[in-house]
């Protein structure tokens, strides 16, 4: 539940409640129910290892900054699962969009993402990126892209109707509106079990006007 919608729900039940108490008293049910974010920043490295073991081909790669006392400080990750390797590589279509939504959770930092489009037509995960938005982290993140991955040629002057560009980022922005608001290991598992996702690996039936479906 968002902050927003937690202040709604007071003036619903005629009680008054500031900003800063609803965005307190949601901070500490998110810490009841999930546990502490901090915790999850120190299970990072556990979860990218249990990322690659189950799902072996995926690419994840973790980057940190070390503080005067050697303590290593999240500085980004990237993450692609295998499945999407496979299905980019074997099914995609030749357009990609690029775009970011700010994380909404104590992770005051960006989420980047590429999104394709499958065989069916559908919304197509290739792969997203915990950064602060840049020339540098975007950088970064098609670097990882290119290397790992995507087999198309990304040459600067391709390009994609803005028309199409904006629903695409609409689109993709939609469906990390819940999973944004999360800590960050919470939202990386939200983003991969997206229902997006597997609803884009089923056939749709496409009348062909000559008697029969394809």
């Amino acid at each position: 539940m968002i902050v927003a919608t937690l202040k709604e729900s007071c003036k619903n039940i005629r009680v008054y409640a500031r900003y800063n108490i609803c965005q307190r008293a949601r901070r500490g049910v998110l810490k009841e129910k999930k546990g502490f974010y901090i915790d999850e920043y120190v299970n990072l490295w556990g979860y990218a290892v249990e990322l690659i073991s189950s799902n072996p081909g995926s690419t994840v790669s973790i980057q940190v900054h070390r503080d005067n006392d050697g303590k290593a400080i999240f500085y980004r990750l990237y993450a692609c699962l295998a499945g999407l390797k496979q299905g980019w590589e074997e099914g995609y279509k030749p357009f990609i969009v690029f775009d970011g939504c700010f994380l909404n959770s104590v992770c005051k930092r960006e989420l980047l993402a590429v999104v394709g489009r499958d065989g069916n037509n559908q919304m197509f995960p290739v792969g997203w990126a915990v950064e602060g938005e840049g020339k540098q982290s975007w950088k970064w993140f098609l670097e990882n892209l290119m290397k790992h991955q995507l087999s198309i040629d990304l040459r600067p002057t391709s390009r994609v109707p803005t028309r199409a560009d904006n629903n695409m980022a609409k689109t993709s922005n939609g469906w990390l509106l819940d999973a944004r608001c999360n800590s960050i290991i919470t939202m990386l598992e939200d983003i991969r079990i997206l229902k997006n996702i597997e609803q884009s690996t089923h056939s749709r039936l496409i009348w062909n006007g000559d008697g029969r479906f394809e």
